[in-house]
This record gives C-alpha cells, structure tokens and sequence, in this order.
C-alpha cells in the first residue's frame, strides 16, 4: 500500500505533482507516519549498515495486517531511536524485520532508514498537506559585518561583544522529556550530555531552550574544532561516543521559554535574557558556562575586541544589541565581527601528504618576506595539487596570495596567520610582503 503511493509519486517530477498526491492520501494515516518518520529531524536510528533482503514473506491484503505490519515496522524504529537495541543486535533485528515482510514493505523500511523515500518529496511539500507534521527548528542567524552601519548604532548603552566560539551549535530543551537538537533539529542521544542536562535541571525551571555551542575536551584540553566537531558528526549518525576518553562541554548564549522558541517570536529584549543567564549558570555548573562577554562603547573598542581575540587564534567576535529580541530570521541587530585579507607570501617548503595525498603534498609552507611568519596554506583542488606537484620548479619560491582572518602570535615563536588558504599566484611579483604590512593590511580591513 505504501510501496504504490511511492511509486506513483516517481512517475512524475512536478512539484505540484507531488503534492496534488500526498493530498490524496492525507486520511492514510500509515502514510502519513511513514513520512513522518522518515522526514522528522527528531528521530534518529544510528544504524551503520542496513543488510540484504533474503526472503520474501507473505502479507495478507486485509487493512488489519498492513496496520499489524506497519506497527511492528514503527515499533522497530522507535527501538533504534531510544537505544533500546544497538549495533550488531540491531543489524540482526533489523535482518529479521526485513525477512519477515514483503520485498515491496522491506523496501519502504529501508528507506525510512536512509531518510529518502526516493520520490521527490521533502519537508516542505509534506508540511503544505499536513502543517506541522515535520518539525522545522527555528534559529536565529546574525548578519555579516559588511551589514553593519556602524555610524546609525547607538553606542552609549554599549553593545555586548562576545567571542564566536569554534564548536557546535546545539539547542538544549530543558523540559520533562529534555532534548539536544543540532541547528537542523537533529537529535543527539541523551546519555552523553548526562552531567550537562543534570546541571541544567538544577539550576533553571523546565519548559526553556538554551542556545550555544558544543566542545569536546579530552582531559584538560578542548579538541580542535575540526576533531571535536568530527567526533560530535560521529555521535549523531552512530550514537557512539567514548565517555572515558572525551567529555562535552555546553556554552551557552541565550535562554528562552519553550513555547517562544517554537512559536518563533520572544520579545524580551537581549540585556534581560542574558541576565537570566546570569541567573542561571554560578560558578557550580562544571559543565555549562556562559559565552565570554564585554561591553565595548564604540566601534573601536569593538574592533580591539577583535583584534585581541584573533591574536589569540580564535574565530571572531558576535556584536550584539542589548535591546534586540529573539526571532526566527536573520536578526539585524546582530552582527558577525568576522574579516578576511589577503597577503603575499613566499613558498619556503612543502609538508608530506597523507592519505590520497600521499605521493603528492599536503599543505605547503610559506613566509614572510622578513621571515618573521610562517604558516603552512592549503586549499587546493586535486587537479591543482597535483599540477603544481608535477611542476615544482615553477613554485619553489613562488609568491603566492592567502586569504586568512587574524594573525596570530606566540611569545618566542613566529606568527602565524588563523584560516589560511590559497588564492592565487603571483608571477609578476618578486617580493612578498613582511609582517609589519601584513599587520598594516588586516587592520586597514578593519577600519
């Protein structure tokens, strides 16, 4: 039954098509949570491998064994959603399951899994016939600095600065049935944000969302964001996560009630909302902490703020207006104090490739003209990696033009530039550019 409502909306690719079809079944209701769970950002079933159909069951055609079948299949799914079965136990399951129905029901199980009915359907075409069936995470997002008008903001009542953290982004519902939500609405699984929900309960009342960023530590140390980042991916399309080794860390930004997130719209201005922050996370919460804060009083100040943290390595600064509220759009009144520059470098050495890169390079280090920054640059194609390989002569000693965001600076070691990649070559110069005009050039992008 479900197999043919599939394969009647691949027959044809118009939009209208397809929703003219799920319209027609919008009383199925095995349909209609066949979509939802193949759709729902909410459920998730950490399934590595999904085996081979063996054999063909046999299914009565009476309405109450389709509903008996397709039960055991919603059953099923639940079990791999809240772990109740994991890994090999639940490939075996699943094998079973799969024997035990129609090639055609084993089929649409499987899809269900990979998320994909294959019939051109997504969210929205499901969510015109059936609103709200699939849940759409609202999220805030912040304008680009280039946005920003600094000479229309009124600077006397400050704006709070914030460090732009380099984790991920997570929303924390504290309720009676607590959840972790990635941006898209995804759920992680629960046990290992146990001590993070456990300190959140304890210090806030249920029915809230908090918004901030995920960090892996491994002892002491937070993980670069592209392990740590790799390693919360991992988490949430196989809901393993080593507990011994690593521990999450939740840095938070802003709180809101439940009801408001969902609606979209909550007009409590922002200098209130962080102070119920303030209200909520002491100096008991190990494992919950407040994004670092100022409040800088003109864009200068603004800028120095910047500065000091990408001398340090870090992304960037989130200007924010302590009058704005919360909505579900790209907020105006928030501003990403992000910038990009371009210098000339010279190549002084290559670094050894791995992995398809092996035979090849891996990045390739360049220098100042005063020898005074070294950075290792990378961002190259395949087809460019490997020309330039094949020509070395060409580029030992080439300058070539990196765009990075900050420089960085260590006591007693060289500066380095923060995001590195290259731009383009430059044949036509001989020089490249010392530190001091690299450090002219990325200030004159500031002004």
């Amino acid at each position: 039954m479900v197999f043919d409502i599939v394969s009647h909306l691949r027959t044809d690719n118009s939009r209208l098509f397809k929703e003219n079809v799920v319209n027609l079944h919008k009383d199925n209701n095995i349909f209609k949570t066949v979509l939802y769970y193949t759709l729902s950002p909410r459920i998730q079933y950490y399934i590595k491998k999904i085996p081979k159909y063996i054999c063909e069951g046999s299914l009565s055609p009476d309405f109450e064994d389709v509903q008996t079948t397709y039960s055991r299949i919603f059953d099923f799914l639940d079990d791999l959603h809240y772990r109740r079965v994991t890994g090999n136990n639940a490939i075996n399951q699943l094998s079973e399951l799969m024997s035990s129905l129609t090639k055609n029901d084993a089929e649409i199980l499987q899809l269900i899994i990979q998320r994909d009915l294959k019939c051109g359907i997504n969210t929205s075409t499901v969510n015109k016939v059936f609103p709200g069936l699939i849940e759409e995470t609202p999220y805030m997002r912040v304008s680009l600095l280039k946005e920003m008008k600094k000479d229309n903001i009124d600077w006397s009542s400050g704006l709070y600065s914030q460090e732009k953290l380099d984790g991920m982004f997570a929303n924390i519902i504290i309720s009676s049935s607590s959840q972790v939500l990635s941006r898209n609405g995804t759920c992680f699984p629960l046990e290992p944000f146990s001590h993070i929900l456990k300190e959140l309960k304890l210090c806030c009342v249920d029915n809230i969302v908090f918004h901030g960023e995920l960090v892996v530590y491994q002892g002491e140390d937070i993980l670069k964001r592209e392990v740590g980042n790799g390693i919360l991916n991992s988490l949430l399309k196989t809901g393993e996560f080593d507990c011994n080794t690593y521990r999450i860390h939740f840095i938070t930004w802003d709180v809101l009630p439940l009801l408001k997130w969902q609606q979209g719209v909550y007009n409590r201005e922002y200098k209130s909302r962080y102070n119920d922050l303030v209200q909520f996370i002491s100096d008991n919460t190990r494992h919950v902490s407040i994004v670092p804060t100022i409040v800088v009083y003109s864009f200068d100040q603004a800028k120095q703020h910047y500065i000091k943290l990408a001398a340090e390595g870090k992304e960037g600064t989130i200007l924010k207006d302590p009058c704005s509220i919360w909505k579900d759009h790209t907020s105006k009144q928030m501003w990403k104090f992000k910038v990009e520059a371009d210098v000339e470098l010279r190549v002084v050495g290559w670094t050894k490739g791995n992995g398809k890169n092996k035979d090849l390079f891996g990045s390739i280090t360049c220098a100042s003209e005063d020898l005074e920054l070294e950075v290792n640059v990378s961002g190259f194609t395949d087809n460019h990696r490997e020309h330039i390989w094949n020509n070395l002569d060409l580029y030992n000693n080439a300058i070539m033009t990196v765009t990075f965001n900050s420089i960085m600076k260590s006591e007693g070691k060289k500066a380095s530039l923060f995001l590195p990649r290259w731009s383009d070559w430059r044949f036509d110069k001989s020089k490249a550019n010392t530190l001091q005009e690299i450090e002219d050039i990325f200030e004159s992008v500031l002004v």
